[in-house]
This record gives structure tokens, sequence and C-alpha cells, in this order.
């Protein structure tokens, strides 16, 4: 099933580095509070950053009429660094197909 999916990274717990958001095709719509590995994509390997490899579903919305019915907010991601941040957001754009938005400086 296909799901919309957004959240943020931020380089440090008072800093947004970005955002990433896209479509996710999962075996079934997940309910408030499960996990979601990100641990293993087919094109790259999970970049060394202070990620667990999941995140946690925080808010789910049903969408009338739209090509994706469900979308999901994930917990957010907070790293070491505008480095690490990068990184990291690279790892969900090559490997997941999302699109990350990253913020100025």
């Amino acid at each position: 099933m296909k799901v919309n999916v957004d959240f943020s990274i931020f380089s440090s717990a008072n800093h947004a580095y970005g955002n990433v958001s896209g479509v996710l095709d999962l075996p079934e719509y997940p309910g408030m509070g499960d996990s979601i590995s990100f641990a293993f994509s087919n094109l790259s390997a999970m970049p060394e950053a202070n990620f667990p490899g999941f995140l946690t579903v925080e808010s789910k919305r049903y969408d009338v009429r739209q090509e994706v019915g469900c979308s999901i907010g994930l917990s957010d991601v907070v790293v070491n660094g505008q480095d690490e941040a990068e990184r990291l957001m690279s790892y969900f754009e090559n490997g997941f197909g999302l699109c990350g938005y990253r913020y100025e400086s």
C-alpha cells in the first residue's frame, strides 16, 4: 500500500536541517506508534549517523480522492552536525526515492 510520509532532519537539537517527504510502498497501512525500518536500502548502505534505522508513526491521516490515500507523519531525526544530516538526507533520497528539502543555513 502506498503511503505519503513526512519527517524532519535536525543537525542539532535546536537546528532543523531539512524535511524529507515522498511515497513509500508498505505491506499495509501502519498504525500510530508503529515503527518503519529504513535500515536496509537496495541502493546504498546506511551512513554512519546518530540514527537507529527506524522512525515511528506519530500522525496518520486518510486522504479522500487522492492517488495515495494515506499520509503519515514520522518521528524527527536528530543527528550530530550538518555533515551527518546531509549523509542521512542523501541516504533517504537515493535509497528510498524520497525528496529532501534542505533549509538555508
